[in-house]
């Protein structure tokens, strides 16, 4: 069996950026100088700069990237100005201002840029106002408000947006209140509320909601308490517990849970202790510890693990 791959703790800062909002310093062309904060999709990259402007880069081919041109970036370029926040994942992408206002782009057919409509969109449109956290899925959208409810918008054919239905919905539409963080994955969703408490909804086939079943929740379910940080991926789930440990469900094919097996995980199973920042990958892992180094694990096509093979690896 496999050690988890331990990678320096400079890459760990950099990656860490679309696993929980932690701030980073990415290596990207000196063109665009230093970054506080990077997000990484399947097809582009983003970073925002200290002055706040929002930089982009990578495949275009739908218009994703925000820059008004449907032509791939091989360097970064401007998008917008102000922004604090950015989230991408497959097609859209989504971007806090620094006056709380939400801003999204890209493919739209569910309605997942969340301006009402289904028209894709090259630049980026405004959704709504006083918005602290936003997390884009693959076809979803979610966000928190400065009050702490938080908002759903875009596919819901397997009830991700937790609104009791399976509608997709072009605007954003509140799903529940006393949420401090949340993570959209490609059909399900996590949020963690004021008390530490976690919920989950959305496709449950795989188990990715962490209650024990296969069942698809078109609410949100109560899972676990005393969480500090989720990140959902495409069909597994990480969470940090307020004591550092680390736990893993759903899907885990390629070893993306890093339990040490192979086999689908219904509920939360512990995979390690004192971590401060995880990411949920479509089919791979990835943990940041206290002492800085960062532990990879799962799918490992393409060397995406970076431990120099392109061999799969499961933790324990």
């Amino acid at each position: 069996m496999k050690k988890p791959l331990v990678l320096t703790a400079v890459v760990a800062t950099a990656i860490a950026c679309s696993m929980l909002s932690m701030p980073v310093v990415s290596a990207v062309p000196p063109v665009v100088g230093p970054m506080a904060t990077i997000s990484a999709g399947d097809y582009t990259t983003y970073a925002i700069r200290p002055d706040g402007s929002l930089w982009g880069w990578g495949g275009n081919f739908t218009g994703q990237l925000g820059d008004g041109t449907k032509t791939s970036r091989h360097l970064p370029v401007m998008i917008m100005d102000k922004v604090t926040a950015v989230s991408t994942k497959e097609l859209h992408t989504l971007a806090i201002k620094t006056d709380g206002s939400l801003w999204a782009w890209g493919e739209n057919p569910n309605g997942q840029v969340g301006d009402g409509t289904t028209t894709d969109r090259r630049t980026p449109v405004s959704i709504m106002d006083g918005v602290v956290v936003a997390s884009a899925g693959y076809d979803h959208s979610l966000a928190i408000k400065t009050d702490g409810s938080l908002w759903g918008w875009g596919g819901n054919s397997e009830g991700e947006l937790g609104d009791g239905s399976t509608i997709d919905r072009h605007k954003p539409v509140k799903i529940m209140d006393g949420v401090v963080a949340v993570s959209a994955g490609m059909g399900h969703s996590l949020a963690i509320q004021t008390d530490g408490s976690l919920w989950a909804w959305g496709i449950n086939d795989k188990g990715e909601l962490g209650d024990g079943t296969t069942t698809n929740r078109h609410r949100p379910v109560k899972i676990m308490d005393e969480v500090a940080a989720v990140a959902a991926g495409g069909e597994h789930s990480l969470a940090i517990k307020t004591d550092g440990s680390l736990w893993a469900w759903g899907e885990n094919l390629q070893g993306q849970l890093g339990d040490g097996t192979a086999a689908d995980r219904h509920s939360p199973v512990k995979i390690m202790d004192g971590v401060k920042g995880a990411y949920a990958g479509g089919g791979s892992s990835f943990a940041i510890k206290a002492d800085g180094s960062l532990w990879a694990w799962g799918s490992n096509y393409w060397g995406s693990l970076g431990d120099g093979t392109d061999n799969n690896s499961s933790a324990r």
